[in-house]
Order: C-alpha cells, then sequence, then structure tokens
C-alpha cells in the first residue's frame, strides 16, 4: 500500500508540477550544451539502487544531481552578474536542484564530486567551476541581504559516516530553506554551502574545495586539497559559472585563461573546453 501511494505521488508529480519543473527547465535561458561522450559521462557518480520503499537513511545522494541534468529534470538555473576584481562574471544565483521522488516531492541541492562538477558544467553547456576569489564576491553580494551560514551536521563519528546519505541531503537542505524564509535573498545566494574550485592546489590530490561561511564571515573550509576528484558529501553542491567573463571596459575573456594564469595545470582546464 506504501509503495502505491509513493508511485501514485511520483505519478502526479510528472503529470502535473514535475512536468512543469521540466518545461521551466529547457526554456530556461542556458548556453547550449555541447554533447556529452559516453565516456565522459561514466566519470560521474553511479546513481544509488535506492527502492521507492527504502528508508531514506540507506540511500545515498550520489547521482541524482547528475541524472536530473542529463535527463532534463532541474530547476531552470537563474543566472547574475557578480562584479570580482577587475571583471563582471556571470553565475548561478543558487546551487541548482533537481528532484529525488525516493527523498522529497521538491526540488533539492543536491552533493556533486568534482568529477561530477566538470561533467554538469558540460551538461548544462559553457561554464566553469569557480575560484576562490569568484565565491568570495558571491559571498559578499549574497551578504548585502543578510549572511547565509553554513550549519554543518557532522558532530560525531557516527554523523561522518552519513555525510553522503539522501538523509543528509534533505536536512541540510531544510536548514537552508530555513534561512531563505527568515531573510529572503531574491538575488545571489552563497554562503550556506561549500564549492569544488579551479585552484592551482588541485595538482595535489585531483580536486579543491571552498566555501560554507561562518557567522563571523569567515570561511569553514579554506582553500583544501584534501579530497579526491570522486569524493562528495552533503555539502559539496554545484553553482557554476559561465565560461566567459567580462571586463569592466566591456571586452570578452575566457575565465579559463585566468585560472592558467593563476597557476591552474592546463591538463585540468583541458577537460572544460
Amino acid at each position: 500500500m506504501v509503495g502505491a501511494t509513493l508511485a501514485i505521488a511520483a505519478s502526479a508529480w510528472l503529470l502535473g508540477g514535475g512536468a512543469r519543473l521540466v518545461q521551466q527547465a529547457r526554456k530556461a535561458p542556458t548556453i547550449p550544451a555541447r554533447p556529452v561522450a559516453p565516456a565522459q559521462k561514466a566519470q560521474g557518480a553511479v546513481l544509488p539502487k535506492v527502492g521507492l520503499l527504502s528508508p531514506i537513511a540507506t540511500g545515498h545522494a550520489g547521482g541524482y544531481l547528475m541524472q536530473g541534468l542529463r535527463d532534463d529534470v532541474y530547476a531552470a538555473i537563474r543566472w547574475l552578474e557578480v562584479p570580482v576584481g577587475d571583471l563582471v562574471v556571470t553565475m548561478a544565483a543558487d546551487a541548482v536542484q533537481a528532484f529525488v521522488p525516493v527523498a522529497s516531492w521538491r526540488p533539492l541541492r543536491l552533493p556533486v564530486s568534482y568529477a561530477d562538477t566538470v561533467e554538469a558544467c558540460r551538461v548544462v553547456g559553457d561554464c566553469v567551476a569557480p575560484n576562490q576569489e569568484i565565491v568570495d564576491a558571491a559571498y559578499a553580494l549574497s551578504s548585502r541581504n543578510g549572511r547565509l551560514i553554513f550549519n554543518g551536521l557532522v558532530h560525531n563519528e557516527k554523523d561522518e559516516a552519513n555525510m553522503t546519505t539522501l538523509d543528509f541531503t534533505v536536512k541540510f537542505n531544510t536548514g537552508i530553506d530555513r534561512q531563505l524564509a527568515k531573510a529572503p535573498h531574491p538575488g545571489m545566494r552563497c554562503g550556506a554551502w561549500k564549492y569544488w574550485i579551479l585552484h592551482s592546489r588541485i595538482r595535489e590530490k585531483g580536486a579543491v574545495n571552498y566555501g560554507g561561511f561562518a557567522a563571523s564571515g569567515a570561511p569553514i573550509q579554506t582553500v583544501g586539497g584534501r579530497h579526491g576528484p570522486t569524493h562528495y558529501d552533503y555539502s559539496q553542491l554545484f553553482q557554476p559559472v559561465r565560461r566567459y567573463a567580462r571586463t569592466k571596459g566591456g571586452a570578452r575573456l575566457d575565465l579559463l585563461e585566468r585560472y592558467a594564469a593563476q597557476g591552474v595545470p592546463a591538463a585540468y582546464l583541458e577537460k572544460y573546453r
């Protein structure tokens, strides 16, 4: 009976609000996506085998955002311009959200690995991961409407073992939404989660993370090279930047060239081309 109820609810979503979400995503003013070869798609996390009757806590969140992007079932990406030093970049105004029927009947900000981030940028089309400077600028812009705070969920070893679960993903989203209910951020949203960034330290283990800001305005996660490209947890979300920025004088600039000048190895930049 429970299974039948969930199946009916899933069908209702797809025929009702879900269909509207897909339509909205398809109408989003995104840059046309480049075709992604099967070999490149295989680099992402594998979609977890979680049945409708499985308890949320036993399922893992890895792979669901990539599945939503591939199937074009994700919330429309709203793009905003962000002043970053001598540049103006275009960045998603929020972490990208997709639908997970076994966890919630609403789209969720879903976690990604760095490998997923690269592939997601190619699926969305002509996007790249941000660098530290861009994240800091987005946080400063977001904080004009009040600071969004990173509320971590790991307090003991048991929590650490649950970092990849759908249960933690839902809890993390609930905490973010509560902050937004108290202090709406109609523009940029940044501060409550972490990013995979492009930084010269990527040569160490193949991935660098940064972000998640405290009430003081300081990042919880400074530039870190502890994790490899396949690591993910509830706090690492996807908020891409369009590859091409402009100078304040109006000239077009490829962010990959800027990243190269900052010491990011060419092999890591080539994956975004």
